[in-house]
């Protein structure tokens, strides 16, 4: 026989199914934090502000014995065809994501989807008493001695190579800095001036089939390992900021072609 609920069961009933609810409400969700994505090109530009100092180039003392390095290399050096990896005079798409992304400006990490590199000119005026900076899309005249000022952020080999020929048919003819087999370390969010020798500079060539390559890249980007991605190249008034998609499981590594004409660059 069915036997009704007296009220004060009733009442029991009823205080013991809101509790439950109240108790099951209160129970902690499940969360998962994720950063947003932020634009990646003012992260950076912020990034290249912290790092990257801007100020004029001091008076260098004109007795000092500058020494220059010409576009050549050693004989016996291999000769192999170039192919020039992408340089893109744009921005990059793609937000930055990845770990630590609101701290990106002061502090750039392997774990975020791009890595970045400024570079720039640090040219000789005609005395050779002033360094004057200038952006890579700059046209360098033929005798003209300059530095190469790197800073990346990541931990970066570098190295100087000489490219003859064509454009479109170059050949990667020998490493003239620093010496063949040996790379230039530089520390993530470091600067190095390249040659590191202070009073030693290249020297711009005046013919159109000699021209160098700048290559900056993690040590780890080797063959298949490095980054495939094109190069994005904003150009400011003192220098120029570089920009690369990292896909997982892959590491950075950027080229620039140098030139005293209106060649590629």
């Amino acid at each position: 026989m069915f036997t009704p609920l007296t009220l004060k069961n009733s009442c029991a009933a009823l205080a013991i199914c809101v509790l439950f609810s109240a108790s099951a409400w209160a129970q902690p969700l499940g969360k998962t934090a994720f950063a947003e994505p932020v634009p990646v090109v003012p992260s950076f530009n912020q990034w290249v502000g912290t790092y990257v100092g801007n100020a004029p180039e001091p008076v260098i003392d004109p007795s000092l014995v500058q020494v220059v390095l010409t576009w050549t290399n050693s004989e016996g050096a291999p000769v192999v065809a170039y192919q020039p990896k992408p340089v893109i005079l744009g921005q990059p798409d793609l937000p930055l994501v990845g770990e630590a992304v609101a701290q990106a400006a002061q502090r750039w990490n392997l774990g975020l989807n791009y890595q970045g590199l400024h570079v720039k000119y640090l040219v000789l005026d005609a005395r050779g008493v002033v360094r004057q900076l200038r952006p890579m899309g700059a046209v360098l005249l033929p005798g003209e001695r300059f530095k190469l000022r790197v800073t990346a952020t990541f931990g970066a080999v570098a190295s100087v190579d000489r490219l003859t020929g064509e454009v479109w048919s170059a050949q990667r003819s020998g490493q003239i800095y620093p010496q063949p087999g040996v790379s230039v370390q530089i520390n993530a969010g470091e600067t190095a001036d390249l040659p590191l020798n202070p009073n030693q500079y290249f020297v711009a060539s005046g013919n159109p089939a000699e021209r160098l390559l700048l290559t900056v890249r993690h040590p780890q980007a080797k063959g298949d390992m490095a980054s495939d991605q094109p190069a994005y190249r904003q150009d400011g008034a003192l220098g120029s900021n570089y920009l690369q998609l990292i896909p997982s499981g892959k590491f950075p590594a950027f080229e620039q072609v140098i030139a005293s004409n209106n060649a590629l660059r």
